[in-house]
């Protein structure tokens, strides 16, 4: 639930600034997060490699979607298909080389925060 709430909420910090209709944003960015953690459990989450596949895929149908929007809104040839192409390749190669980097910052965090917090197992009785 506070995973789905972040990220709507940040689906709506999103729509404040974007040309968009609003909550379009925040809608989108919360199926992607109920997806993901419908299929999390199918895939070795832990690893790397596929939390990067995943953010590229996820990258990669937000894009998609909301480029569908756009030029299904678009009343001239103002919206470049070049344009929304070099958009896509330069966001999925900015994910591929950061994304390494952002999960082990992740995990650091997290491993800080519950640095205090000792587990308690799970059949106390």
């Amino acid at each position: 639930q506070q995973g789905f709430n972040a990220c709507f909420a940040l689906g709506l910090l999103v729509d404040a600034f974007s040309p968009f209709p609003f909550g379009l944003n925040a809608f989108l960015f919360g199926v992607t997060h109920l997806v993901i953690v419908r299929i999390r459990n199918r895939l070795a989450s832990e690893e790397t490699v596929i939390a990067t596949v995943v953010a590229l895929i996820s990258n990669l149908a937000l894009f998609l979607v909301l480029s569908f929007f756009i030029l299904g809104r678009a009343q001239s040839h103002s919206v470049s298909g070049l344009r929304l192409l070099s958009d896509l390749l330069l966001s999925q190669l900015v994910i591929g080389l950061t994304a390494g980097w952002f999960f082990a910052l992740q995990e650091r965090a997290l491993g800080l925060a519950r640095g205090g917090v000792l587990d308690e197992p799970t059949n106390a009785y």
